[in-house]
């Protein structure tokens, strides 16, 4: 702020995490702004001040892409997001559906507390495949089609295994004609897949951390996402 009036700011979403055993500190940063009359260099000023905490994990969800740069100068590592669209098709993926109200019962620790977290926010929708894994989705669109993109599994693997399963779920419960996953989570294109679909990169930073540590949960995208019930 100078005379009165604000000439940058950047929002913070805090959260605590466990990674690999260690609990941190969780900062997805967003709203990245700044007065361009105050100078180029302020903007980086600001985000060396937002990122100073060093013991921190940092992550960017949604840069802008004349920001990357600066990211990825002050050690800032790049996740691609591409996604696989893939079709919800009614008779695949025939399998065990667990209700809502019962998948905290299948939980315990960090898997727990995620879902608690975010059980009632009504951007985010949760389903529970018997074995057990746990999926949170948001809406999204795909050429203005509805799409359930998962922003997070507690069991990768299983996801990969089940995602025909969630997929007839997400249309027959949810009434969303399309599931996006990202391909990271899922390396081998998904049968029937339609599409891959180039998304904003993740950018992060943390020291003993890995990239596939790095989720959606806890961001933007889940916290100000359209209602799944809207």
């Amino acid at each position: 702020v100078a005379d009165s009036t604000v000439k940058g700011a950047i929002c913070q979403l805090w959260s605590r995490r466990r990674y690999r055993g260690d609990m941190r500190d969780n900062c997805n940063l967003t709203s990245w702004y700044v007065d361009l009359d105050e100078g180029r260099g302020l903007g980086v000023k600001m985000l060396r001040a937002a990122v100073s905490d060093d013991s921190a994990v940092y992550a960017t969800h949604s840069p802008e892409p004349r920001t990357i740069k600066v990211f990825l100068r002050i050690g800032f590592q790049f996740i691609d997001t591409t996604e696989w669209i893939v079709p919800n098709l009614p008779g695949l993926g025939r399998g065990g559906f667990i209700e809502t109200q019962d998948i905290d019962a299948h939980l315990s620790g960090d898997a727990l507390a995620n879902y608690r977290t975010h059980a009632d926010m009504p951007g985010v929708g949760h389903v529970g495949l018997t074995e057990f894994c746990h999926i949170a989705f948001v809406r999204s669109r795909w050429r203005r089609v509805p799409v359930a993109r998962i922003v997070y599994a507690n069991d990768y693997g299983l996801l990969q295994r089940r995602l025909p399963t969630f997929a007839r779920i997400a249309l027959t419960r949810f009434g969303f004609p399309l599931t996006a996953v990202e391909k990271r989570r899922h390396p081998a294109r998904p049968r029937l897949a339609i599409a891959e679909r180039a998304k904003e990169p993740i950018l992060y930073r943390g020291t003993g951390v890995e990239p596939d540590q790095i989720d959606s949960l806890y961001t933007e995208v889940v916290n100000f996402a359209p209602s799944l019930r809207g």
